[in-house]
């Protein structure tokens, strides 16, 4: 780019390359960028420079994601294992609690409570529908279960399990700071 001078007027700013010819140096005009706007001209001449206009971090931000590989792995078996279908034939809100509960115990196991306060870390909450459970929700889905528990595992072993299989079982127990203590061994 190239300003010419002009005594009575804004100089006129043209676009030329420019190139040698012999001894002697050439230019033709491709445009007359007079006309353009301060701004426009500023980008143009930067990008004749090889310099970026746009810085990348001022266009794009990136935003952590919550892990989602987990929840369809844990879910999908789950599924595929008809432990939604076994919890309860139809879809509920207390089968939706007492499958994010499964789940969350299988990724992560912890106390009940933490279990519902880590829901939010991964998608499981929202896959399921129960980010707005709250403590007492729990706790009813899981009277809610226990009331099932006996035709639930009765089903499960039928379909799983063959005559004289052996079964692993972890009875244990947490105290308050966390720690788990095993009542009885597995057989």
């Amino acid at each position: 780019m190239e300003t010419v001078p002009h005594r009575n007027a804004r100089p006129p700013l043209l676009l030329r390359p420019g190139w040698r010819q012999g001894p002697k140096g050439r230019k033709r005009t491709l445009a007359t960028l007079t006309h353009w706007p301060d701004p426009k001209i500023d980008a143009l001449r930067r990008l004749l420079q090889d310099e970026p206009l746009v810085s990348p971090h001022s266009v794009c931000t990136s935003e952590p994601s919550l892990p989602q590989g987990a929840v369809e792995a844990v879910l999908g078996t789950m599924r595929r294992l008809g432990l939604d279908t076994r919890i309860a034939a139809t879809p509920c809100p207390e089968r939706h609690l007492i499958m994010a509960m499964g789940a969350a115990q299988l990724r992560q196991p912890s106390a009940q409570l933490a279990t519902t306060r880590r829901w939010h870390t991964p998608t499981l909450a929202h896959e399921l529908g129960v980010s707005a459970a709250a403590a007492d929700d729990v706790s009813a889905a899981l009277d809610w279960l226990r009331a099932r528990q006996a035709r639930i595992e009765h089903t499960l072993a039928q379909r799983h399990l063959a005559p004289g299989a052996p079964v692993l079982y972890d009875v244990t127990s947490r105290d308050d700071a966390g720690a788990t203590w095993p009542l009885a061994g597995c057989g």
